[in-house]
């Protein structure tokens, strides 16, 4: 047994034995009747990954993100896997009409670019998410996907037949979490924009895939990331655009969101991390602008895909990061892409690093 599972498996133990209190959150395989109601202020008592709406309905939806792009720029690997509590419905899936509330989806990247999975998802027989102190674990059901972590490490299993994939998924962080407007603190608020939530767990960290898919190895190492979104009502409800994504270069460890509402407001959050200490966690408005290229601001259904990103960070340590090279990573879909790229960004004092990064963006309107 690893030395990770090891101490899963004590924390476990210790946290069923009454020494502490765990929270256990059974999530149903299908979609419940009426509304949910969506937490957004932060409890050290329930964790950052607790599931943060009341109950999966046509309108809520909630997931737990995690994935890895290699720090390689000639090597364009990358894996994603989404564990969701969510309603079909209430996101822009383009995915059959379903009443499943639990769903596992994944794609991977080769070297190449080329692409395996082609977002595969998978239903699942409920899910179980349990919270600990500095203890996590999420099991979606008969479907193979499961994960362990705590606060400084994640290890996501997979053993499904139906998709073809077996391995793991492993996440040392070199970056604290965060919350949307700064670190992590009790009472903190967890709202991005409009009545989308997040918390990013793992900003940055050493992480190594490892998994055979179809039968053939799939094995690489780069930087890992683990975040989670949730809202009571569709997101399309809130979300008229949005620019995520991270990136690593030098020392130096930054996430960025930038999100357009129905409204016309924009709402940022910008986080830096040097030596696995926070140096920027902010959501004041100019803290940081994130842009396409060529600058088509906001982006429309119509809009084509960006050949980059242009982002600045006007907060210490103000930098600009320029983002090229993309490599799509999901099937083209007009209302969201998903890409890999190469990274040069001049640091305060003009320092330039190169890196990598992975990104995504959602267009919702015309």
């Amino acid at each position: 047994m690893s030395s990770f599972l090891l101490r899963s498996a004590i924390a476990l133990l210790f946290y069923f034995g009454g020494s502490a209190e765990a929270h256990k959150y059974n999530i149903p395989a299908k979609v419940q009747p009426g509304t949910a109601i969506a937490d957004l202020v932060y409890s050290s008592s329930l964790g950052l990954d607790a599931l943060k709406i009341s109950s999966v309905t046509n309108t809520s939806w909630d997931w737990w993100y995690f994935d890895v792009v290699s720090l390689n720029p000639d090597d364009r690997s990358s894996f994603t896997v989404v564990f969701y509590a969510a309603s079909y419905n209430a996101l822009p899936t383009f995915l059959p009409a379903s009443d499943a509330a639990t769903w596992v989806q994944i794609i991977g990247s080769y070297p190449n670019g080329t692409l395996w999975g082609s977002t595969d998802t998978i239903d699942t027989n409920g899910a179980t998410v349990t919270i600990g102190q500095d203890f996590t674990e999420g099991v979606w059901a008969d479907s193979g996907f499961s994960w362990t972590g705590s606060s400084s490490e994640y290890l996501i299993s997979i053993d499904s037949p139906a998709l073809g994939v077996k391995g793991t998924m492993s996440l040392n962080a070199i970056a604290p979490s965060h919350l949307p407007c700064g670190e992590v603190t009790n009472d903190g608020t967890m709202l991005l924009g409009g009545q989308v939530g997040w918390v990013n767990i793992i900003p940055d960290a050493v992480a190594v895939v490892d998994l055979v898919v179809g039968g053939e190895p799939f094995k690489f190492s780069g930087s890992g990331y683990h975040d989670k979104n949730w809202a009571g009502v569709p997101f399309a409800t809130d979300v008229q655009s949005w620019y995520w994504g991270h990136a690593r270069f030098g020392p130096y460890s930054i996430v960025w969101f930038d999100m357009l509402d129905l409204n016309g407001t924009e709402h940022v959050s910008a986080y830096v991390a040097r030596d696995d200490k926070i140096e920027l966690a902010s959501c004041v408005p100019n803290a940081i602008k994130v842009r396409p290229v060529p600058d088509v601001y906001p982006p429309t259904l119509s809009t084509p895909d960006p050949t980059g990103y242009q982002i600045s960070i006007e907060s210490a340590p103000k930098m600009n990061v320029t983002i090229g090279s993309l490599v799509r990573l999901v099937a083209d879909i007009p209302s969201y892409g998903r890409f890999s790229g190469n990274v040069t960004a001049v640091v305060e004092g003009g320092k330039v690093y190169h890196g990598t990064g992975l990104m995504e963006q959602f267009k919702l309107t015309e």
